[in-house]
């Protein structure tokens, strides 16, 4: 599955990237992603722990998803924003 970094909630280390199916959502532990950055992972809806390839930056991290197919009007309850 791939990709673009939509939103940030640096408050709580989450990030929602717009996919194919609606966002995706996860949380880092760090600051390895930007709004716009383009990312990769697999397998396509994984739950939990997984690595992440942010090709923007090229370099891969572990993120945890929490949650896919997300639709727009239910993304910021998601980002807790």
């Amino acid at each position: 599955m791939e990709g673009t970094v939509h939103s940030l909630n640096p408050d709580l280390g989450l990030v929602a990237i717009d996919a194919p199916h609606g966002y995706s959502v996860c949380e880092q532990t760090g600051s390895d992603f930007e709004e716009g950055d383009f990312v990769s992972w697999s397998p396509e809806r994984p739950l939990g722990m997984c690595m992440v390839r942010n090709v923007s930056r090229g370099r891969s991290t572990r993120v945890y998803f929490l949650n896919h197919d997300v639709p727009g009007t239910f993304l910021k309850v998601n980002m807790k924003l």
